[in-house]
């Protein structure tokens, strides 16, 4: 199986079954705004509710899935926040995921001999750092990771976020699925389209589009899920073009108002979608 930032994203949530007895500090005067951490700056950014994905999380993780600590951690765990950076010269993944995490065995996972190596922020904020990945739990509902060859200073900058969130400028309905905590779907925004767009088609067309947006649901765990996609471009001839583009990628309906193009009711398998988003993290 390819080896993929969203396979380390699933499997890095082994720890978190283990870890709310590393939380040091509560954050208890400032609500935690999982996007607001992560920040504004990611190419592309995912809402991942658990339960009712879990056969698209068994398809990302292929034969781990049968791993009963894996599972285990899944259980744990409500909500995965994450967002992708490539704009920089490395690739950086940042993640928040909300769950409930029992005490356990901290001491012995991060223990330095294991290559992890304990840090404090200037807020006070511990996390553990290894090579490419870092943790910190500084909420028992929330924990923080950030993956990545070159990382240097990512958690610090992460856990600052907690207290002033760097939010991003997502769409009314972007946020609209967030805030209502949508359990039977994925959402997918991006501000930086040609990167996906390159991601899927093999090349960069180079078109001007703002931003695009995917939102897929799925009804009772179902093999198939039903997506909806929106991008805004910069002008009517965009908009044009890749409606064509569209229309010869995807099977669903492709609709054109002004500068946005929409493309609704398409069908995709969880095994296709899961594939899809391992070719773009």
């Amino acid at each position: 199986m390819k080896n993929s930032n969203l396979n380390k994203i699933i499997v890095a949530m082994i720890l978190l079954a283990f870890l709310s007895s590393c939380a040091t500090q509560k954050i208890k005067s400032h609500p935690v705004q999982p996007f607001g951490v992560i920040g504004s700056d990611a190419d592309l950014y995912m809402y991942l509710p658990v339960k009712n994905n879990k056969i698209f999380i068994d398809a990302l993780l292929g034969d781990m899935a049968e791993d009963k600590y894996i599972q285990m951690a899944i259980d744990k765990t409500d909500v995965i926040h994450s967002g992708f950076f490539q704009k920089r010269s490395d690739t950086a993944v940042r993640v928040c995921a909300n769950g409930t995490y029992p005490a356990g065995l901290t001491d012995v996972i991060f223990k330095q001999s294991y290559g992890w190596k304990k840090k404090t922020t200037v807020d006070n904020h511990e996390y553990y750092e290894s090579y490419d990945l870092d943790v910190s739990i500084p909420h028992p509902k929330f924990a923080f990771l950030v993956m990545g060859e070159k990382k240097a200073g990512d958690m610090d900058m992460t856990l600052a976020n907690i207290s002033n969130p760097d939010a991003p400028d997502f769409s009314p309905d972007f946020n609209k699925f967030i805030s209502l905590g949508e359990k039977n779907g994925v959402a997918l925004f991006s501000a930086n389209p040609n990167f996906i767009i390159s991601k899927l088609l093999g090349t960069d067309l180079g078109l001007p589009v703002k931003t695009i947006e995917v939102y897929f649901f799925n009804q009772k765990d179902d093999e198939i899920y039903t997506y909806s996609f929106i991008a805004k471009t910069g002008n009517k001839g965009t908009t044009a073009a890749l409606a064509m583009i569209l229309s010869r990628m995807l099977d669903g309906e492709i609709k054109i108002e002004d500068y946005l193009v929409k493309v609704e009711n398409g069908k995709i398998s969880y095994a296709d979608l899961a594939y899809l988003l391992k070719e773009v993290y």
